[in-house]
């Protein structure tokens, strides 16, 4: 498997796909994660990419996005490297992330049995909860 890993990487794809011609990303290149900020989840699963990727191949998608057993969460996807142009377009006429994936008809990587590792921290409460349970 050949990926590269962008924060936010959608955000650049949908800015003028600055990250598809970063140094780091080069032909033999196949899959961009994007993997959220921390906010959204502090901790991601360490086998994130991988499983992402098996669910790109066994369902021949070029986009897949995290379900966490109640939800999607289009912002923790695997992304074609080739879909630049369509993320031009998306860009281009204003529309959301799940839309956009569910346009290229995206698969879905099933992380119901871990739901709580993309648990979103929102408030000043949250955080320091989650240092809590971090630290302890």
């Amino acid at each position: 498997m050949r990926f590269a890993v962008f924060p936010a990487m959608l955000a650049l794809l949908l800015s003028g796909c600055a990250a598809l011609q970063a140094p780091r990303v080069d032909s033999t290149t196949l899959y961009l994660l994007d993997a959220q900020p921390a906010a959204a989840a502090p901790r991601p699963p360490r086998d994130l990419a991988v499983r992402l990727h098996d669910a790109a191949l066994a369902e021949s998608r070029d986009v897949v996005a995290v379900f966490d057993g109640t939800r999607v969460q289009p912002l923790f996807a695997l992304y074609r490297r080739t879909l630049a142009a369509d993320a031009e377009v998306a860009l281009k006429n204003d529309m959301p992330v799940i839309r956009w994936q569910q346009a290229l008809h995206r698969a879905l990587a099933d992380f119901s049995t871990r739901a709580q590792e993309f648990g979103n921290l929102n408030t000043a409460d949250e955080f320091r909860q989650w240092e809590l349970g971090a630290d302890g």
